[in-house]
């Protein structure tokens, strides 16, 4: 079986259920092998330098100390400090969103050490990162186990996930970067002996930067009465003194002292390049520390009233979509404004506009939480009870909230533009039916069908579908897409009005959708925003390691 071209998430959930898939196992060297490739060493604390025992000790105390300076500062979600930019103290919504956007990663702590001690003899090196493992795992006690001490977090503020293990878990609404820092630690963690000394600088890495940058965080969440067990636990066990950070360095400079014996100099420098690597690695590896950040700024409201209004679309559209491949089936001949529902979910905005406009008025605009929607179906006595989370009901209240006054985005003009909002229509029913893994995009070399529409992007899709045997560019007459799939294999699949769309795209040589003319100076306060976001990241803005460490990689530990 190819694993090429699956989504983060999708390896994300390989992974976690690796024994039903061994062989996945070439793949994952193969993805830890390029993680490894992309450790960022442009900022001072992360520079290569030669080790010597004094060199090292100077390099992780300028780190630790650095983060000391802000360690007693009110933390970032309280400040809404972005550097140049004021944006308001976050809500308590937004500080439990951060929390279950980083479920990924929390779920799975200790993964990475999963593996780090075998049967037979082992050696103190070992044994500090094996004492490490244990801790993280709970130490035999279900209730120590830090990922269940996460879960308990996440449900205390009513947020109720499904097992990692599920597919459902890699579908969830989540930032796919989130998933990106997991899938390194596991990718690399299967293999312990060959990655030893990247582990190594993972492994300080996690640890040491633990106790200074998270003891904000416990500030902030007692200060709005959110249980800090997790955090707490973090600043105390991962202590550089005796924790830990001094377990992960000791460990480091054992190991070397050991290699310096057996190999000279040259040994330990290499030994040490590749620990570093591993240490920058982890340390800034993806974008979810900026993209988390980028989102929290949508999800809190911090923009123009419109583009609040687009976000609460954006995530309704989401909802409907992942409900969709069960939905599409359950609701048997109910209609909704003339339509039926079942086919509706083919088409998610259309299915929000026709909820929002049914004469029935199961949705009240100028009084949300009165909608029968939410009053009726939702109810311990309705035909939906239960099928939404506490955290989807905020979704759908919210985009409720936001009907108001909202102006529905222009129509494309352009053929190009007007061919991708075919394809976004069918693509949440497309994504999930089986037959379309038997088809390839351009060739059998491509993509599958089901690939296409289920990771995108939409754009590439149309160029592979132009490149295929099933269309001619120029010529409908000529194209087995209108000849032979849609009269045998797709019959009165598609309607009738983007059958007519798909043809004058064929006829038009199959063009790309024009690209939108770029902002202008317009109330743009999210691109504003993440501007200032980016900026940080980059070093643009004189700022504190603090903050900026908030947006390196995937940002904070934990």
């Amino acid at each position: 079986m190819s694993f090429d071209n699956l989504s983060i998430p999708d390896y994300y959930h390989i992974l976690v259920n690796v024994e039903d898939h061994p062989d996945f196992i070439t793949k994952a060297r193969s993805l830890a092998l390029d993680f490894f490739t992309k450790g960022d060493f442009s900022d001072p604390h992360y520079q290569p330098f030669d080790y010597t025992p004094e060199a090292f000790t100077k390099r992780m105390q300028k780190i630790y100390d650095d983060y000391v300076v802000d360690m007693d500062q009110p933390h970032w979600l309280d400040t809404g400090d972005l550097g140049d930019q004021q944006v308001g103290r976050f809500s308590d919504a937004a500080v439990f969103e951060q929390l279950r956007q980083k479920a990924p990663f929390n779920l799975t702590d200790g993964a990475w050490l999963q593996n780090i001690l075998h049967t037979g003899p082992c050696n103190q090196v070992q044994a500090n990162l094996f004492s490490i493992w244990t801790d993280e795992a709970g130490n035999g006690r279900t209730e120590l186990n830090h990922c269940n001490v996460y879960d308990t977090l996440l449900r205390s503020g009513n947020i109720f996930l499904p097992a990692i293990s599920s597919d459902d878990f890699a579908r969830l609404d989540i930032l796919p970067s989130a998933y990106e820092s997991p899938v390194f630690q596991m990718s690399v963690g299967l293999f312990p002996e060959e990655f030893f000394p990247e582990l190594l600088g993972m492994t300080l890495m996690l640890e040491w930067e633990a106790t200074p940058t998270l003891k904000p965080t416990v500030r902030m969440l007692k200060g709005r009465g959110i249980d800090p067990h997790f955090y707490e636990l973090h600043v105390a066990i991962d202590n550089i003194s005796a924790g830990h950070g001094a377990l992960a360095k000791q460990a480091i400079e054992l190991y070397l002292e050991q290699v310096g014996r057996e190999g000279g100099d040259l040994q330990v420098q290499s030994q040490w390049k590749r620990i570093w690597n591993g240490y920058v690695t982890w340390a800034t590896l993806g974008t979810f520390g900026s993209d988390l950040l980028k989102y929290l700024l949508k999800f809190d409201g911090k923009g123009t009233p419109e583009q609040k209004k687009e976000f609460a679309l954006e995530r309704m559209i989401g909802l409907v979509s992942r409900k969709a491949p069960v939905a599409s089936t359950s609701h048997g001949s109910a209609m909704l404004n003339g339509k039926r529902l079942n086919d509706l979910f083919a088409d998610p905005p259309a299915l929000l506009d026709a909820l929002a406009s049914d004469p029935r008025q199961f949705i009240n605009i100028k009084s949300p939480r009165d909608s029968r929607f939410l009053t009726e179906f939702l109810s311990f006595s309705g035909p939906m009870y239960k099928v939404f989370t506490e955290v989807e009901q905020d979704i759908i209240l919210d985009w409720v909230e936001s009907l108001g006054g909202t102006s529905p985005p222009p129509t494309p003009t352009d053929i190009g533009s007007q061919m991708r909002e075919v394809l976004r229509k069918y693509q949440a029913l497309a994504s999930q039916i089986g037959a379309h893994d038997g088809f390839h995009l351009p060739d059998d070399a491509g993509k599958s069908v089901k690939q296409w529409f289920a990771t995108g992007p939409l754009e590439e899709m149309m160029t592979a579908l132009a490149q295929s045997p099933f269309i001619k560019p120029g010529s409908v007459a000529q194209s087995t897409f209108f000849s032979d799939v849609l009269v045998n294999l797709m019959p009165g699949a598609i309607a009738a009005e983007d059958v007519e769309t798909i043809k004058k795209w064929v006829e038009s040589n199959c063009p790309q959708p024009v690209a939108a003319p770029p902002p202008g100076p317009l109330p743009q306060e999210l691109a504003i925003l993440n501007a200032s976001v980016d900026a940080v990241r980059k070093g643009a803005i004189e700022t504190s390691f603090t903050l900026k460490r908030a947006v390196i990689g995937m940002g904070n530990v934990h």
